[in-house]
């Protein structure tokens, strides 16, 4: 967006160029904490048991009907992932910035 924002003339280039370094620095300060795994698990299943984490974890992706990456806290997201594997399911950490 910051790159459409300057094509059209809206920001200059120092402008967008401050805006791209300054979203780099939240979004690493933000990142600490925080982790997304994806599930072997219904969306649907998934309500109950992430409503136990008042609001530390939520499904950020529905990639299929049995697909879902949840994000959040770590240590939330870290007991639902061992939760689903107690199910015999699988489930992977995610490698994000």
């Amino acid at each position: 967006e910051l790159a459409a924002a300057h094509c059209a003339g809206v920001l200059s280039l120092a402008d967008a160029a401050r805006l791209v370094a300054a979203r780099g620095r939240l979004m690493e300060s933000a990142r600490a904490g925080g982790a997304m795994i994806a599930l072997e698990a219904q969306e649907s299943e998934l309500n109950d048991l992430l409503a136990e984490f008042d609001g530390r974890l939520s499904v950020a992706a529905v990639n299929g009907p049995a697909s879902v990456v949840v994000s959040g806290d770590q240590d939330a997201a870290e007991a639902v992932a061992e939760r689903i594997r107690a199910l015999g399911r699988r489930t992977r950490r995610l490698q994000v910035s």
